[in-house]
């Protein structure tokens, strides 16, 4: 089963660990919207990088790790892939996410 993911990101070396126990919101904070993202990738350059506020969600079904594009603006590329919108894709430990310009490695954790 898998435990948690840790998201390395490329540009600034932060490395944020998730829980994937609920789906993880992927973007940027808006608190005026009520956007609150698992994932808040503003501290990384986010608005530059072209993150949207609701950019993509990542979750786990069946020991797999699913990221899944929420109609971004500028997409979601999995190992330089770009994703169609609202369809899951599967992705492995070490595969390389983009959510806009901005790349993160992902190291998935499982017992």
């Amino acid at each position: 089963a898998v435990l948690g993911i840790e998201v390395e990101v490329i540009t600034s070396e932060r490395k944020i660990l998730l829980s994937v126990d609920r789906e993880i919101l992927v973007g940027r904070l808006d608190a005026t919207q009520g956007i609150f993202p698992e994932l808040d990738l503003t501290a990384d350059g986010a608005l530059e990088h072209g993150v949207s506020r609701r950019h993509a969600r990542i979750y786990s079904r069946d020991g797999k790790c699913y990221v899944e594009d929420l109609n971004s603006s500028n997409h979601t590329l999995l190992n330089g892939e770009r994703l169609i919108a609202h369809l899951p894709y599967a992705f492995r430990n070490e595969d390389i996410l983009s959510f806009g310009t901005l790349e993160t490695k992902v190291h998935i954790y499982t017992n």
